[in-house]
């Protein structure tokens, strides 16, 4: 399945300046990782998941508004793990057993957001 979902806040990448209150980032923390669980359970659905997946394959696409604004591979996914952790919540994965795929990174002016797409790994009998 697939979430799309705004570009992540600013303090939440692994880059931002650590000036404040550390309660700025977590309130950020929190809201992402919900977010990340409400629109994991949106997309399962009625399909809900009876048992836990053991195993899975992830992607991201982010794309900024502008070239300057495309973090590095790295900082993409510290800027999402909250919202992967959400995700990994609604799936009753343990993240330890999340794979990375493809990590994309592009300009798209008329809508910037992040986009992730899981898929379960099953396990051969």
């Amino acid at each position: 399945f697939t979430i799309s979902i705004d570009i992540p806040p600013r303090i939440l990448s692994p880059n931002a300046a650590r000036g404040g209150h550390w309660s700025g980032k977590n309130n950020a923390v929190k809201v992402q990782r919900t977010q990340g669980w409400a629109l994991a359970q949106e997309q399962i659905g009625a399909k809900s998941i009876k048992t836990p997946w053991k195993k899975a394959r992830a992607e991201l696409c982010w794309y900024a508004a502008r070239e300057c604004w495309i973090p590095d591979a790295a900082n993409t996914l510290g800027s999402t793990k909250a919202l992967v952790d959400g995700v990994c919540d609604a799936l009753g994965l343990n993240d330890k057993y999340l794979e990375w795929g493809r990590i994309m990174r592009a300009v798209d002016p008329e809508s910037p957001m992040v986009v992730l797409m899981f898929e379960e790994i099953k396990e051969n009998a």
